[in-house]
């Protein structure tokens, strides 16, 4: 079983993921919308996967969102990252692209992405498998 924990600010989209989470016996999740304590619930459940949303309403502010994302890899360096990226931010979208190109992160998503693609993409993280 991994560990997800999942970083939204979007009440409606995290309820449904864990919804959709609680369903698959293979995930045990938790949920923070509070982005100030994601470094220290991630020390607190160790979790496989981190999955952190980009609030679209923050507009061009990716770089905050990676820096939780270094700071929680610092602090769980074996948790895997993905982002969830807002598809009509190019500014965002550009950043994400970077930092998955650099190793920062280790996948991404938009936020028009389907539940059962999401949920596959965390699988694959979970079992370790690079995305190509």
């Amino acid at each position: 079983m991994t560990k997800v924990l999942l970083l939204m600010y979007r009440k409606l989209m995290s309820d449904a993921m864990a919804s959709a989470l609680s369903e698959n016996s293979e995930f045990e999740l938790f949920l923070k919308q509070n982005y100030a304590n994601a470094v220290s619930a991630a020390v607190r459940y160790t979790p496989g996967i981190a999955l952190v949303e980009i609030p679209e309403s923050d507009g061009a502010r990716a770089h905050e969102y990676l820096q939780i994302c270094a700071a929680i890899r610092r602090a769980v360096p074996t948790c895997k990252l993905m982002l969830m990226c807002p598809e009509r931010s190019n500014v965002n979208k550009l950043a994400v692209v970077k930092a998955m190109s650099a190793g920062e992160i280790d996948n991404f998503v938009y936020y028009n992405v389907s539940m059962d693609y999401l949920l596959s993409m965390l699988a694959v993280l979970s079992n370790g498998q690079q995305l190509n």
